[in-house]
């Protein structure tokens, strides 16, 4: 392929050698948010954004360029906020808001809906999801809009929740999840709307990770 895509509301290359930029005609998106980009193994590119679902770009071994995909299939949210991941298995999970967390199926074309149940502790928290990151380890982060943040695992197939909770220390400095994202399988690092700044998680084999917060001090230049 060789080329950086750059995604707009159009698609556009750039070569890399002639440091030239070629504008498509291939919609992306009608929003002028774009909010996350995922890939499968087959290299399709997949698009969230803020008003318009998921916009799918299927690879042409022809042509060798991107072309308008079918997302049928992967977008239960079309006219909504919507965020997308990838995990090593090849599933793909949509995240919405106002209708939960869907993983996909390529290979079956099965899709299941996961949804908070106020009797199972071990669902979702959470039906608005502004956030997904597969970690090192294969494992599936989901942050919700006010539930805080949400641990799949993908053998026992339940959620494990953390929260911000009044008084403890060592728990989340907020419960809007912004963004997900790890440079190593010890760490998580979690940003939080709302003043509630970037949460760093670091796991040493316990069920309770430590939590260290990084929060805005304006009389701080040293803060973020």
């Amino acid at each position: 392929k060789g080329n950086f895509v750059l995604l707009s509301k159009t698609l556009i290359y750039f070569d890399r050698q002639k440091k030239t930029y070629t504008t498509t005609t291939i919609p992306v998106t009608s929003s002028d948010a774009l909010l996350t980009v995922a890939e499968d193994k087959k290299g399709n590119i997949y698009v969230s954004s803020n008003t318009s679902g998921i916009t799918k770009l299927e690879w042409d071994n022809i042509s060798r360029a991107y072309v308008l995909g079918d997302n049928s299939s992967i977008n239960p949210a079309p006219n909504n906020r919507s965020c997308i991941a990838v995990d090593d298995q090849g599933f793909i999970w949509v995240g919405t808001e106002g209708k939960g967390l869907y993983r996909y199926n390529p290979e079956t074309g099965q899709m299941i809906n996961f949804t908070p149940d106020k009797l199972d502790s071990r669902s979702i928290s959470d039906i608005n999801i502004y956030s997904l990151f597969v970690d090192h380890s294969g494992i599936l982060w989901i942050g919700t809009y006010s539930q805080g943040l949400c641990k799949y695992d993908l053998y026992r197939k339940s959620f494990l929740h953390f929260k911000s909770i009044p008084g403890k220390v060592n728990s989340m400095s907020g419960n809007v999840i912004s963004g997900i994202t790890s440079n190593n399988s010890n760490e998580l690092w979690v940003g939080s709307r709302d003043e509630g700044g970037i949460n760093r998680f670091i796991f040493n084999g316990s069920e309770e990770p430590t939590v260290i917060h990084y929060m805005n001090n304006p009389n701080d230049n040293n803060t973020i």
